[in-house]
């Protein structure tokens, strides 16, 4: 049987998905609760690590030690809200607030690859 010229191979790997959005995150400390903190430090650092591709950076502001910036990829800022739901310091009431806002990348030598798209 000879194969149909006009017939087209066709392969569906379901939908597209969406790039995941990127979430600037700024944890603000308890104040007076340094001890704690660093209790829970290696805890909170590992479980950061455990995030995967879904955190693209976090640390401490070095100017001021009540406060800390995370960059995280999800789809939806309540998403964020719930994966950090799991971090000791949030646990075990070291962080009064967690601000977070949809970030756009828009340029810098790192643009590209924290957005996720390599252009």
């Amino acid at each position: 049987m000879s194969r149909n010229p006009w017939a087209r191979e066709v392969s569906y790997a379901g939908p597209m998905a969406e790039p995941q959005k990127i979430f600037a995150v700024q944890y603000n400390y308890v104040p007076g609760l340094g001890d704690q903190r660093d209790v829970h430090r290696a805890a909170h650092r590992e479980f950061l690590g455990s995030l995967g591709t879904a955190m693209v950076a976090a640390g401490a502001y070095v100017d001021d030690p009540t406060a800390a910036l995370l960059l995280v990829k999800s789809d939806a800022a309540e998403s964020v809200r719930d994966l950090l739901a799991g971090d000791p310091f949030q646990q075990h009431g070291l962080i009064s607030s967690t601000d977070v806002h949809e970030w756009s990348c828009a340029v810098g030598d790192q643009a590209a690859a924290i957005r996720g798209n390599g252009a």
